[in-house]
Order: C-alpha cells, then sequence, then structure tokens
C-alpha cells in the first residue's frame, strides 16, 4: 500500500464511481488507522472531500461509525472543517450525539473551542448546521 501511494502518478482523491467515495473516506468509515495515517501523510490528499452519495467528509464518516483514533488523526491535520453537513444536514458532531459516541462528540467540541475561529464552518458553530436545518 504505502508503495502505491509513494507513487506521484498516483490520486489519493480519486473517489469510486458507485458512492463517490475516496480512499480517505473509506478509511475513515471502516477505521482502518494504517491505511488512514498512511493517506494523511501525503500533502496532497483532501482530508475535508466529501462523498457524493451522502456528502460525509472523512471526518463525518469516522464520528459516525465511533473511529476515535481517525477523528484525532483527522483533528490534529491543518484546515480540517469540523461542521460541514451532508446531505441530511448532519455534521460529524450532530453525527457523533446521534450515534452516542460521546468521547467523540467530546474531542470536537474541545477542536472546535479551541480552534473558535468560525470561518473554517462558514460563520456557523458546530451545531447551528442540525438544530437549524429544516427552516
Amino acid at each position: 500500500m504505502k508503495m502505491i501511494l509513494e507513487r506521484e502518478d498516483v490520486n489519493p482523491n480519486q473517489a469510486d464511481t458507485k458512492s463517490g467515495r475516496t480512499p480517505l473516506s473509506c478509511a475513515a468509515r471502516k477505521g482502518h488507522e494504517v491505511v488512514f495515517k498512511t493517506l494523511l501523510e501525503r500533502e496532497d490528499v483532501n482530508a475535508n472531500q466529501a462523498d457524493t452519495e451522502s456528502g460525509r467528509t472523512p471526518l463525518a464518516w469516522a464520528a459516525a461509525k465511533g473511529h476515535s483514533g481517525v477523528v484525532k488523526m483527522l483533528l490534529g491535520r491543518k484546515g480540517v472543517h469540523t461542521a460541514t453537513p451532508d446531505h441530511k444536514s448532519q455534521t460529524p458532531l450532530s453525527l457523533a450525539l446521534s450515534k452516542r459516541h460521546g468521547g467523540i462528540a467530546k474531542l470536537i467540541l474541545e477542536w472546535d473551542n479551541a480552534n473558535s475561529d468560525t470561518a473554517h464552518r462558514g460563520g456557523q458553530t458546530p451545531l447551528q448546521p442540525s438544530t437549524c436545518s429544516g427552516d
């Protein structure tokens, strides 16, 4: 795996044609930390790329599935958006809360509090997309 990812002609952001998931999203969804870390080490990987089927980002998948190790790796990467809503207006935080992954919700909230500049959230607070949907 690592040898393939080291090749410059391999695009780590290439989504599959069925769900629009990238390798990073697939690794986040399945909780494959070693694969995820290897992908995340590439500077050209887009950690915020949402899939086309659900609109979920890698952070949203990891939060929904309870993969705290993946969530921690993502929150450690500069520029990760924590409140991007999916096609059902669910954010990584609202997904973590709805799936009863309180530890992950706490990680996201602590990261958001430490990085209180809301520019990465489109000017919204972490809960706004989930609490204001349906207006």
